[in-house]
């Protein structure tokens, strides 16, 4: 089964339970028991490209707006 998750306590608890295995983004080693094993999988030919996305029929409030906008000027983002 795969599956993708943002609750890192269900992760951990399928880790711990040996129930399967999971690749993570480094940052979230921190977070997770220390029994676990560990193997670095970094390569410089691993990229990981990030995209923003919303509905073309939608109104963006400006909460929203200002979000992506900032991430425009510091990304240097263009759409």
């Amino acid at each position: 089964m795969i599956f993708k998750t943002t609750q890192w306590s269900f992760t951990e608890e399928i880790l711990l339970n040996n129930l399967g295995i999971c690749i993570l983004p480094e940052g979230i080693l921190d977070l997770l028991d220390n029994n676990l094993q560990v193997i670095d999988i970094n390569k410089p030919s691993m990229k990981w490209e990030l995209t923003i996305i919303w509905r073309k029929d939608i109104i963006v409030d400006s909460l929203t707006k200002n979000w992506i906008k900032f991430l425009q000027e510091k990304f240097l983002i263009n759409y």
